[in-house]
């Protein structure tokens, strides 16, 4: 049986083949449908970093020696280099952003991302959920915890990642335990096997959850966010529309249109 088989999956998936082959622009958001988690397969199968990441060794080869190290999520105190984490990456799992927060400041992380960016591309249909570049980088049985934010993509170089996603309007659901994760059992989260090669995208302030399979696991994808608003419930729809490249909502909001793009859209344009 396929490994991916094992898991139930019930996001919605299209090929990149028949994205690609809709029009441009509207259309393709339209089809993904921006209101649903959606998983690009083989979106992500032309990126040089399938076969530059595709191992621990490759990528230290090439970006091991870059400093990292500061106040980013849980990183350990000890390692000093993007090298010294992968070493040890069968018990850890991290995302590296090239613009972390201010309190979560770190040492390198934009130096990493300039030189890693040749090797991974931004598909078109997903530049406006790119203000922001993440790389995540695990293994084992490690993932990431729930968490919703804004407009996401991440694409998978090497490994298997197991996604856990929910809409906004649930609670947040039980943390999942990567290192015994039942994959028969049923619950109101949806699931998918993300593959090499595949791109999952997240709608706005989707709950998701991550679990690594395989003991190399690493992606790369961009973000989105309001600075200074993490939350969403204070949001109009037009800023809502345009952090989720909801053109059609954006529409039906005229009156909120201009305002928008001189707020919430002139936040992202400095971040640039």
């Amino acid at each position: 049986m396929p490994f991916h088989d094992r898991y139930r999956c019930d996001i919605e998936r299209i090929s990149a083949a028949e994205l690609q082959a809709l029009p441009d622009g509207d259309a393709r958001l339209a089809r993904m449908g921006t209101a649903e988690a959606v998983i690009i397969t083989g979106g992500a199968d032309a990126w040089p970093a399938r076969e530059r990441w595709a191992t621990p060794e490759a990528f230290n080869a090439r970006y091991g020696g870059h400093p990292l190290r500061g106040e980013i999520q849980e990183w350990p105190n000890y390692l000093n280099s993007i090298g010294e984490f992968v070493a040890n990456h069968s018990t850890h799992h991290q995302v590296i952003w090239n613009r972390p927060p201010k309190e979560r400041r770190c040492c390198g992380a934009a130096e990493l991302h300039a030189a890693a960016r040749a090797d991974w591309r931004t598909p078109p249909f997903l530049a406006s959920a790119s203000v922001a570049w993440a790389l995540s980088i695990g293994g084992g049985r490690s993932g990431a915890p729930w968490a919703r934010h804004q407009v996401a993509w991440l694409g998978l170089a090497a490994g298997r990642k197991l996604w856990l996603v929910a809409p906004p309007h649930e609670p947040q659901p039980p943390v999942p335990a990567c290192w015994h994760y039942d994959r028969e059992r049923k619950t109101a989260t949806r699931q998918c096997v993300l593959m090499p090669g595949d791109i999952i995208r997240l709608p706005l302030n989707w709950w998701h959850a991550t679990c690594n399979l395989s003991p190399w696991t690493i992606g790369a994808g961009g973000h989105n966010w309001v600075p200074g608003r993490p939350h969403f419930d204070d949001l109009a729809p037009a800023e809502l529309a345009v952090l989720d490249a909801d053109v059609a909502r954006i529409e039906r909001s005229p009156n909120d249109l201009q305002r928008t793009l001189n707020g919430t859209a002139a936040c992202h344009v400095t971040q640039l």
